[in-house]
């Protein structure tokens, strides 16, 4: 009888242990939690040291946070430590396999550690990055293939891999996913960047195709509107692409009240009625060659008097040149003559 009661009291005493640690486990997870939210607000106020010390409290609660190791890998990343994060992160899937946010950090964090090696020129090692970033973009669209800005980073890890011709099919992904993403410009990337892929290779009419789809969809995007004049321009088409640059100056100068976004059009407007000048001027009379001329020289005026010092070195010098050329040509033209031009 004693050695009953013995036993009894023995599985009470376990019993009760079991729970009083499943009891701690819990207060532990709920303090680790709390410590979390804690340090995401000294992370919003940019204290990284603070929420980085809160963190390592909130793991040491609870090493199964897979936010704290998330909040850390986001630390990593404001130090520019993306092989940390990348750790972290794997180590957050690893405990939340189907968390889309943590994934999504994941793609991040390697293709920002891929553009820091092609900075520093370590270039193999960089397109190896990238192929890690589209591979860790592709388990994410696996579960979530509306994803449309995952869709994106996959085709930019792609094209910077090297791999252009996935990278075109995860841009065509992405637009189906949603055709409407925009970034913080407005400007709907994935139909831009998919468009001067397709222009890099010669591909004019799949980028002319991508374009006029992506403004028919978003006629709201001046942006589209110059990519697409560049392409024309590019496979020399000037009248068209003339019409392109002048609708989307005007539209994004009167949108934005300011001419900023609306420079890179200027420029393109005095190149195309320049191509357009010469591409017609053996059929045309001097008058309306000479008027052509005159207007590239006014958007290529107007393009240096708007752009500021810090635009594109080149494009300014080439603006310059390209008038000296104009005013040339335009006096000998007055007297008679003509001249050979240097393209």
């Amino acid at each position: 009888m004693m050695k009953r009661y013995i036993r009894a009291i023995g599985v009470w005493i376990g019993a009760l242990s079991i729970g009083m640690a499943a009891i701690g486990c819990q207060v532990g997870v709920v303090e680790s939690q709390q410590l979390t939210a804690k340090a995401v607000k000294s992370f919003e106020n940019g204290h990284f040291e603070t929420a980085t010390s809160t963190l390592q409290q909130a793991l040491d609660r609870d090493p199964n946070n897979g936010d704290a190791l998330y909040w850390l890998a986001r630390i990593d990343m404001k130090y520019q430590d993306y092989w940390a994060a990348q750790l972290k992160l794997q180590s957050a899937l690893g405990i939340a396999p189907d968390n889309l946010m943590y994934s999504s950090a994941l793609i991040e964090a390697h293709q920002r550690y891929g553009e820091r090696l092609a900075r520093e020129g370590d270039f193999d090692a960089a397109i190896g990055a990238f192929g890690s970033c589209a591979r860790a973009a592709k388990d994410h669209v696996d579960r979530d293939r509306y994803d449309a800005e995952a869709h994106l980073n996959r085709a930019r890890c792609l094209r910077q891999a090297r791999d252009y011709r996935a990278a075109a099919q995860a841009y065509e992904m992405a637009i189906r996913a949603n055709p409407f993403l925009k970034d913080d410009m407005g400007t709907t990337v994935h139909y831009k960047e998919l468009a001067e892929l397709y222009k890099s290779f010669g591909f004019f009419d799949s980028a002319i195709r991508v374009l006029n789809n992506g403004i028919l969809n978003n006629i709201d995007d001046g942006m589209l509107e110059i990519t697409l004049a560049d392409v024309l321009r590019a496979k020399g088409n000037f009248a068209e692409s003339l019409a392109h640059y002048e609708r989307a100056e005007k539209y994004l100068t009167d949108k934005d009240k300011s001419i900023l976004r609306a420079i890179p059009a200027m420029y393109g407007a005095g190149m195309a009625s320049y191509g357009l000048a010469r591409h017609e001027e053996p059929s045309m009379n001097l008058r309306e060659s000479g008027d052509l001329f005159i207007k590239s020289r006014e958007w290529l005026n107007k393009y240096i008097e708007s752009s500021h010092s810090s635009e594109d070195r080149l494009r300014r010098a080439s603006a310059v040149q390209w008038i000296k050329i104009i005013d040339r040509k335009l006096e000998k033209d007055a007297i008679g003559n003509d001249i050979e031009e240097g393209e």
